[in-house]
């Protein structure tokens, strides 16, 4: 069966002053303006017996009951028995007040239960309407190299990164035009917010989509594996739009050279799709919040970093983690409910290769959210003082604990084993 696909793109920007979400505020950090506005943007995808819907929002994270409500008023509307990957671009300028939970809060601002119905009500209309008049299409991806654009945090000299910009286009088949854009890149969306700290912001993931959606319909952002990635800082640019401009054009002009490269042949009307959803037991081990190199600083603080990861997990979500994964002709979608470290991500696209496809996209901030997630060997970096707080926030903010990457990669060669199935 050809691959069928629509789209629909839904303002989730609300009126007035709001709690901003993305950093701890002893009070709420309420908006002053409206810099850029937020969306909910969806692609719907089927062929054969299978259906899938990317939704990306201009949100800081997902949580699990957002993620429950969503889909029971997508059913309620009709569409029933669609599991979506709802991923957020982790803006850290968007609307908060969304999550109620005390330390939720302390990130997104007091709860507001009009915010939240706005966002659980306009997702779900995004993906309803593009459910429902999904047409003829063809799939292609493609990727490029983007240096310079993002660089590790955790070790700025020597730490790893990933420059690699992965990109898919959904072509009409009956006139060839282009209906969506994906683009997957690796970096921290903080510029509005370091620059411009009360400015409601979808950050350079908006900037982007809306240079990219002048070609098409809909473009979703697809944040990659950003645990330990900053987006690129030049430290000449102070102003807020230059620097938005830099890094949205940078990415663009990625997206064009990849883009370019593609082929009416490469374009496949009736690529394989399968959406599986798997879950992970969490068992939590023993987080630290330095490297294990730091013995007395961990023997003085140890007890209290052992709490405090315990608490974030129960206090943010329980029970098994949720994993989302896509297959789309030669390309693999790993979506995570976490900020997934680099290492991570890098290893994942070698494994996918090896699989036999082409290309893999590593995502975090999938449907839920537990924490940041590394190989146990990058908990040991032992940084310079310069950049041990974000070291040391990433480990404490680890809620899994330092052994839940190894758990994760073998959890996710078991799924890449059955995606790659003819």
């Amino acid at each position: 069966m050809t691959l069928e696909a629509s789209v629909a793109k839904v303002d989730l920007t609300p009126e007035g002053p709001v709690p901003l979400a993305g950093y701890v505020t002893r009070k709420d950090r309420l908006s002053e303006r409206v810099r850029d506005r937020i969306f909910a943007r969806a692609l719907f995808l089927q062929s054969n017996d299978a259906r899938a819907c990317i939704v990306s929002i201009d949100l800081l994270t997902m949580h699990r009951k957002l993620y429950d409500d969503i889909h029971v008023q997508i059913a309620r509307r009709g569409v029933t028995g669609l599991q979506c990957l709802i991923h957020c671009t982790h803006t850290h300028s968007s609307v908060g007040g969304y999550w109620d939970s005390p330390p939720a809060i302390a990130f997104c601002g007091k709860f507001r239960s009009e915010i939240y119905d706005r966002i659980v009500s306009g997702t779900a209309e995004a993906v309803v309407r593009a459910a429902s008049d999904p047409e003829p299409t063809s799939f292609a991806s493609a990727s490029t190299l983007v240096p310079g654009y993002n660089e590790n945090r955790r070790d700025p000299a020597t730490g790893p990164v990933d420059p690699e910009m992965v990109v898919a286009e959904v072509r009409r088949n009956r006139d060839g035009r282009k209906l969506a854009a994906l683009v997957n890149f690796a970096g921290h969306p903080v510029i509005a917010a370091e620059k411009e700290l009360h400015a409601l912001s979808a950050d350079y993931p908006g900037a982007l989509c809306a240079r990219l959606e002048k070609d098409c319909e809909v473009a979703l952002y697809l944040n990659g594996a950003v645990g330990g990635t900053s987006i690129a800082f030049p430290e000449h640019m102070r102003d807020i739009d230059q620097h938005m401009e830099f890094v949205s054009e940078g990415l663009l002009q990625g997206f064009d050279r990849a883009a370019s490269a593609l082929r009416s042949g490469d374009f496949k009307k009736n690529p394989a799709l399968v959406n599986q959803v798997s879950f992970l037991d969490a068992q939590s081990d023993q987080t630290l919040a330095f490297p294990e190199s730091w013995v007395i600083a961990n023997r003085l603080a140890g007890p209290l970093a052992a709490w405090l990861g315990r608490y974030l997990r129960r206090a943010v979500e329980s029970g098994p983690v949720r994993f989302h994964n896509l297959r789309i002709g030669d390309l693999v979608l790993f979506g995570h409910p976490t900020d997934t470290g680099v290492s991570i991500g890098l290893e994942l696209k070698r494994r996918a290769r090896q699989a036999g496809f082409k290309r893999a996209m590593v995502v975090s901030h999938c449907n839920e959210y537990i924490g940041y997630m590394h190989l146990p060997a990058d908990y040991d970096l032992s940084p310079a003082w310069g950049d041990a707080f974000m070291v040391i926030y990433e480990n404490l903010m680890s809620m899994l604990g330092h052994g839940a990457g190894d758990r994760v990669m073998a959890h996710e060669a078991e799924r890449l084993g059955e995606l790659a199935r003819p």
